[in-house]
């Protein structure tokens, strides 16, 4: 009989304490037909020396913008019938893949029980990944009621027909619920009902990891997700998106979110988009945000890594990764008056064009970025333009 091919796709940064169970782990299935695939942020630890280890594995080890763009590189790469996604510090139960390779032959998804355990593996929970439809999948949003993700298991055809983009099937503005995301995209196809009560995974939580350090942000982007898919009708997330473009951390950036934060009605969010390619700015920038998410328990503050350092790609990005109905692209230094999301509201409901202009004299932009031959840009000249600017909304 023909067994299915099944992708593992693991991505790691600094792991080489776990990284080696994880490997073992799939090698211990005794199924014949797989690729594991290991995506590395380039780590600094031991982890490339375990990786030289197995020459089964099909690895990189390359500077990436985070564990989500990591996720799009290995399912991109990954060409099995079936996609078995294994954190580093993660590790499969014996006789997994045999089970799931008969489960997944007729339904395209599968919930399966795993254990949650300490950093030195003693017991902590038993997860039974109660089978649930896209309505319960809402029901059950908040942070430790929702699906364990090691335990789900799905095809390689279910994943492509929720894909984003080309080779993106991960939403890389989220750092923690990037996987409730995916079960959403995937139960509005296919109720996440077929399980099975067998422990097919285990998976730590300790003070290190990022769920287990960050309760808080952990939460707080779990709210988003929510927000993204309470209503068929309307998939955005807030009214107001404050947008910064940030490529360090200054006193002009405290002041620009400290007059967002006064804000007459709270119902906005903040990202701030990355355009540093330094990997400790990188790193600072991001706690920066996730200590305002954990600070400010009314606004949600998002943190997105450019992958570029050009400031004007960055905007363009950052406007692609915002679902909110009204978008401002500030600088940090901007100063916003306390009625500033007020006023906005009130023009965007009168003004059909939905483009409130810059006057280019006043802004520090390169004018030929632009089709313009004035001082001033028209909404239709200005969104044909290659580039959203700063201090656009």
């Amino acid at each position: 009989m023909d067994l299915p091919k099944i992708s593992v796709i693991t991505v790691s940064y600094n792991q080489g304490e776990f990284i080696r169970d994880n490997i073992e782990s799939v090698l211990a299935q005794n199924y014949p037909n797989f690729e594991h695939i290991v995506i590395d942020g380039g780590s600094t630890d031991n982890t490339i020396d375990i990786l030289k280890e197995y020459p089964h594995l099909n690895w990189v080890s390359e500077k990436d913008r985070g564990q989500s763009h990591a996720l799009n590189k290995g399912f991109a790469k990954a060409n099995g019938d079936i996609i078995a996604w294994l954190n580093s510090d993660d590790w499969y139960a014996p006789d997994t893949f045999h089970v799931i390779a008969k489960e997944l032959k007729d339904y395209p998804i599968l919930l399966t029980a795993a254990e949650e355990v300490n950093k030195d593996k003693s017991f902590r929970q038993k997860v039974t990944n109660f089978g649930k439809n896209k309505y319960e999948l809402l029901k059950h949003w908040i942070p430790y009621a929702w699906v364990a993700q090691v335990g789900v298991f799905f095809t390689r055809d279910l994943l492509e027909q929720v894909k984003l983009g080309p080779e993106q099937y991960i939403d890389e503005s989220l750092f923690f619920c990037m996987d409730s995301d995916l079960w959403h995209r995937m139960a509005n196809l296919y109720p996440m009902t077929k399980r099975i009560d067998k422990v097919c995974a285990y998976y730590r939580i300790y003070e290190n990891n990022k769920t287990g350090a960050r309760p808080l942000a952990t939460m707080r982007e779990c709210m988003r997700v929510f927000r993204r898919y309470e209503s068929i009708w309307n998939r955005t997330e807030r009214r107001f998106s404050f947008i910064i473009a940030a490529n360090t951390i200054t006193e002009k950036l405290a002041t620009t979110i400290n007059s967002i934060i006064e804000q007459n009605i709270p119902d906005y969010d903040v990202m701030i988009v990355d355009y540093s390619n330094h990997r400790e700015v990188n790193k600072a920038l991001h706690n920066y945000t996730l200590d305002l998410a954990e600070a400010v328990n009314y606004i949600n503050f998002r943190y997105l890594k450019a992958n570029t350092n050009f400031l004007f790609e960055a905007y363009n990005q950052a406007v692609f990764n915002t679902p909110a109905s009204i978008v401002c692209l500030c600088q940090a230094g901007d100063v916003f008056e306390r009625d500033f999301c007020i006023n906005s509201t009130a023009v965007f409901a009168h003004d059909l064009a939905g483009a409130s202009i810059p006057n280019l004299k006043d802004l520090n932009i390169p004018k030929h970025l632009f089709n313009q031959s004035s001082n001033s840009v028209d909404p239709v000249t200005l969104l044909q333009s290659k580039y959203f600017p700063p201090n656009f909304v």
